[in-house]
């Protein structure tokens, strides 16, 4: 390899207790800089070309497989693309605090290069939600993975999620779903296809015979998307070790 990608990552994720460690991941290895008081983690990745495209999955992946073991935010901050180098391009990219995961549990012990590309999607959306501040973008990936997994088709959805939605909250200790009936609501499938998946994606939605906009200004409408989340992300975590 002739290049390399560089990517600080907004994580206060520490892979061990040195300054930095070796992954053997996917054909390349893998450098992850541990960060500090004056550096962001980073991860650095050979690449073939000047483009650093073939790089740049590979890291995605490997982050993906990172948070799908530990469930952490693991975000870009910036990608640059240079010929290789031991010293870092970025510098001084500060994170304050940090939490410590051990390096030989930090990806999963399964072979990652058996996953299909359909389980690098669904880790992606998984790796998305989990790192995203918005509760609508979130919500989206993790319902995302409720779609690849019943492929795409909604109605086949909203079955599944009407067939797992109350033994999944009873077993992540979620009162979701006892207040969804308590409400007086019958469908959870339809309820978070309509107010939410359609709502988040779309200028406006129909539920219950009305016509509505999701605003995100809305206090009420911010409030029961945080409370949907907890839900969503619980039915894709259930679902997400059926792909295969």
């Amino acid at each position: 390899f002739s290049w390399q990608v560089e990517i600080p990552v907004i994580s206060n994720v520490l892979l061990g207790d040195e300054q930095e460690v070796y992954f053997d991941f996917m054909d390349r290895k893998v450098r992850w800089i541990n960060g500090n008081a004056f550096l962001q983690p980073l991860i650095v990745v050979p690449a073939s070309s000047s483009d650093g495209n073939d790089g740049i999955e590979v890291a995605r992946k490997f982050l993906s497989v990172l948070n799908m073991t530990h469930e952490i935010k693991l975000s870009e901050r910036l990608i640059s693309v240079r010929q290789i180098r031991y010293l870092p391009f970025f510098k001084d990219l500060r994170m304050p605090v940090f939490q410590m995961i051990n390096p030989d549990y930090a990806l999963p012990f399964d072979d990652v290069s058996a996953y299909s590309q359909k389980k690098w999607f669904a880790l992606a959306f998984l790796r998305e939600a989990t790192s995203s501040n918005s509760v609508y973008y979130a919500f989206l990936n993790y319902y995302k993975i409720i779609e690849l997994a019943r492929n795409g088709d909604s109605t086949r959805v909203k079955s599944w999620i009407n067939s797992n939605v109350e033994q999944v909250c009873t077993d992540v200790g979620i009162s979701w779903y006892s207040d969804f009936i308590a409400s007086g609501e019958t469908d959870p499938g339809l309820y978070l296809h309509k107010t939410e998946r359609v709502a988040i994606a779309h200028s406006d939605y129909r539920f219950n015979g009305s016509r509505n906009t999701h605003n995100p200004d809305s206090p009420e409408d911010y409030n029961r998307t945080r409370n949907d989340l907890a839900a969503i992300r619980a039915l894709a975590k259930h679902i997400l070790p059926t792909i295969s």
